[in-house]
């Protein structure tokens, strides 16, 4: 049996209606003077509320709020310890956002569907990792490690080719007559691995993008065998 009843917000201080089982006295939900649906689960504090779909913002603000679940012990983070996390749902939107020290970092990590990224922040607010949807691209901060070696993408070649943003490992057949691979222009710390993998005593010339330079020429020409690896440097601008 529950019944509604008021009483005063024990998180913010506010006037709200109570739902209550009125047999073991324990308070249920409760709707505030805000108009914030809230959930309880009395015996650990967490929370479960339903607010507006408005801009973002202070998590106490009903204007920031979609669907928003708390953790634990609330009251005391957010009034005692100013330095928490929730898990909010909001407008095509979802991630953790944390609150610390008063100010609000924004999400710890966020997906939007009307956005091109998703991404995950250290406790500064600071991306970390990002992937971008549009490109299939990852971006991260700090250094990649993996446990069993990594494969990258090959390409192959038979003739006169610009390379392609796919490319990073080029096989160059130049078996069929010499011929030229031209380059992107350059991007700092872009890689590339060219391989002249003819045998019939023909030339693989490598040309730099514009006036890029390769190894401080314009050109370079290989033969059968040969592999060069490049690395951009924008300020030198040359590989």
């Amino acid at each position: 049996m529950s019944a509604f009843d008021k009483k005063l917000n024990p998180f913010y201080g506010d006037l709200q209606y109570v739902i209550k089982d009125n047999v073991n006295g324990i308070v249920l939900g409760t709707i505030d003077s805000k108009g914030r649906y809230q959930i309880w689960n009395p015996l650990t504090e967490a929370i479960l509320r339903l607010g507006s779909l408005q801009t973002e913002g202070d998590p106490t603000n009903v204007a920031s709020e979609g669907i928003v679940s708390y953790g634990a012990n609330l009251q005391g983070d957010a009034i005692s310890i100013p330095d928490f996390s929730y898990a909010r749902i909001k407008s095509g939107r979802f991630g953790l956002y944390n609150a610390k020290d008063g100010g609000y970092t924004g999400y710890i990590f966020k997906y939007d569907v009307s956005e091109d990224e998703w991404y995950i922040t250290d406790n500064s607010g600071n991306q970390n990792i990002k992937f971008v949807r549009s490109t299939g691209g990852l971006i991260l901060a700090g250094t990649l490690q993996t446990g069993a070696g990594r494969i990258s993408n090959t390409s192959r070649y038979t003739t006169t080719q610009n390379v392609l943003a796919t490319d990073e490992n080029i096989f160059c057949n130049t078996d069929g007559g010499s011929w030229t691979l031209t380059l992107l222009a350059g991007v700092e710390g872009t890689y590339y691995k060219i391989i002249n993998c003819g045998s019939s005593g023909n030339t693989l010339t490598i040309d730099g993008n514009g006036t890029e330079k390769v190894m401080n020429e314009l050109t370079q020409e290989t033969s059968d065998g040969d592999v060069i690896d490049l690395v951009y440097n924008a300020t030198e601008g040359w590989w």
